[in-house]
């Protein structure tokens, strides 16, 4: 049994996997045929308008005639591009959505293809591609469903394939530019990685440039060009929180019911931040986490849990770091039940927020 699942060497294993990953794939084909995408979100109206604007009158202006600056404009590109393709919107997304999300979780299983122990392998694999706001993102049609199919697989070049692979630096500086213009608020995840670089990893000042200018030309292009049309650079997005620390508490308390269990979040934080060597993804997770919760003004936290989506594997990552680690047999051992209730629990959730989006909408 053991050897038929085995991913990484047998073909009848990486059928098995790639099952798997395509089971969220089939369910969200059968809401699509059941529901159709559902048009809630106003960010998800505005890319619309902006991309039928963008497809009739090859202007790149939103529903009051004016640039668009508040939103990251590529999705609002790929939609028009669905209009090109398929006469619809709605329809073409639909159809590339399905790809979307086939690719993301094959991202996801090439992440933790070569972790050893076969059933830390497959929950971790489990636990992200039926992570509830994976799906969510491709039902309410919201531009994370194309972010985060770019961010998996820049997870996965900057930090599971070594520098041996040809043109590697290449295709992390065309993600991070993808990245940026699907969404601004990967800006601080970018910024999260060059600081790691600097500080954490030591990268000599050449290497530095080599992984970051490109991008930062980019992103300094695209933020000029906005000043210099409306006067502003993303519409006043970004901004210091003004409400009180009891409401900063509650966002934060609101959200932790994002991550698979809230003990297990704080759990893994504080273990990887004193044992292990490399404490990487804790560090990038304080980062984004910081700056999201009071720097943005306009994210309504409690409520929006889409915005730390690019945090949760790094969570993931994290568990994987004590397997590979830690040696000590009881951090091992709670860290396994961990592990498996949170598959339990993934499992659930997605099943409940499913059946209440098929009988709700």
């Amino acid at each position: 049994m053991t050897n038929f699942l085995n991913v990484d060497k047998t073909k009848y294993g990486q059928l098995v996997m790639y099952s798997f990953i395509t089971i969220p794939v089939l369910f969200l084909l059968y809401f699509y045929c059941n529901k159709g995408v559902i048009v809630t979100y106003l960010a998800t109206q505005d890319d619309i308008a902006t991309a039928t604007n963008l497809y009739e009158q090859q202007k790149y202006v939103g529903q009051d005639g004016a640039f668009v600056t508040v939103y990251a404009p590529l999705f609002a590109c790929f939609l028009s591009l669905c209009k090109l393709l398929f006469g619809n919107i709605i329809l073409g997304f639909e159809v590339f959505s399905l790809l979307i999300l086939w690719f993301s979780n094959y991202m996801i299983y090439k992440i933790f293809e070569k972790v050893s122990d076969l059933g830390v392998r497959v929950s971790l694999v489990l636990i992200s591609i039926f992570f509830v706001q994976h799906i969510h993102v491709h039902i309410f049609m919201l531009s994370e469903s194309l972010f985060l199919l770019f961010f998996y697989a820049f997870v996965y070049l900057k930090f599971i394939v070594d520098d041996t692979f040809k043109h590697r630096v290449i295709f992390l500086n065309i993600l991070m530019i993808l990245l940026f213009f699907t969404r601004y608020a990967s800006l601080i995840l970018i910024l999260g990685f060059g600081l790691i670089d600097l500080l954490v990893r030591r990268m000599p000042m050449r290497d530095l440039l080599k992984n970051y200018l490109l991008p930062f030309v980019f992103v300094c292009a695209w933020l000029l060009n906005c000043y210099l049309i409306v006067g502003n650079v993303t519409g006043d997005e970004f901004a210091a929180y003004k409400g009180s620390d009891w409401e900063i508490f509650v966002r934060i308390c609101g959200f932790l019911k994002m991550f698979i269990l809230p003990f297990g979040f704080a759990w893994i934080f504080c273990l990887n931040l004193f044992s292990s060597k490399r404490p990487i993804f804790a560090a990038l997770v304080i980062f984004y986490l910081c700056f999201i919760f009071y720097f943005t003004k306009t994210s309504r936290l409690e409520l929006d849990e889409r915005i730390l989506v690019p945090t949760y594997i790094f969570i993931v990552l994290m568990i994987n770091e004590i397997f590979e680690l830690t040696s000590r047999r009881w951090v091992l051992l709670c860290t396994q039940v961990f592990l498996y209730s949170s598959v339990v629990f993934t499992l659930y959730r997605f099943i409940k927020n499913y059946l209440f989006w098929l009988s709700e909408y």
